[in-house]
């Protein structure tokens, strides 16, 4: 089977989600420590644009447990039942010097995966592995109320077993659509990646 280039982007945003969804940081063995490859959040911003009424996110911060280890938390809030179609936008970029540069950016339609999870394979365990840390917080459209996301860490074991990220800091901001064009909200984690990889995004 053939994927589209869509769904490995879309793949690809899951799986970096996903990264970030252990609500506990793993026990450091031996292994471990010798492995200089360790992820923590650093910071958090969030922004609510109220363009069109439909929600906000709130409690946003970044709380440091340990020198290496550190929790993401925010809640959100929908005034107005959110269905299809509903988009969210991933831009992550990388800190060269003391400028943030985009390194990746796709958008996706979230009900049209959350409606059909079970006809996609591609999806379905990442969205199993999401559930599993936040029960129903994670559901098909539409979308009303309040929740919380709480003590999201970025997992050592995904991390160590993904060469992918250089050493460095990375913003992922993830804006929230209603209709397409119209922002609802922004969340924006900054986390720092001390990695094997000194290479910096598109170095020679």
């Amino acid at each position: 089977m053939i994927l589209s280039f869509k769904v490995i982007q879309i793949s690809l945003f899951i799986v970096i989600f996903v990264k970030f969804m252990s609500p506990q940081a793993p026990p450091r063995n031996e292994l471990d420590r010798k492995f200089p490859y360790v992820s923590m959040f650093k910071s958090v911003t969030c922004e609510n644009f109220n363009v069109t009424g439909y929600g906000y996110v709130k409690n946003c911060t970044v709380k440091p447990y340990s020198r290496n280890h550190s929790t993401l938390n925010f809640g959100y809030t929908f005034n107005k039942k959110v269905d299809r179609p509903f988009y969210v936008r991933i831009l992550m970029l990388y800190k060269f010097g003391n400028i943030y540069r985009e390194v990746y950016k796709t958008t996706i339609e979230v009900c049209s995966i959350l409606d059909n999870i079970e006809s996609q394979p591609v999806f379905k365990v990442y969205i199993s592995a999401i559930k599993k840390t936040f029960g129903d917080l994670l559901h098909k459209c539409p979308y009303s109320g309040s929740g919380e996301f709480i003590n999201i860490t970025i997992d050592e074991t995904e991390t160590r077993n993904n060469i992918l990220y250089p050493e460095g800091f990375f913003k992922v901001c993830v804006t929230f659509l209603k209709p397409a064009d119209q922002p609802i909200a922004r969340l924006c984690p900054v986390f720092y990646t001390k990695s094997p990889l000194k290479d910096s995004f598109g170095k020679k």
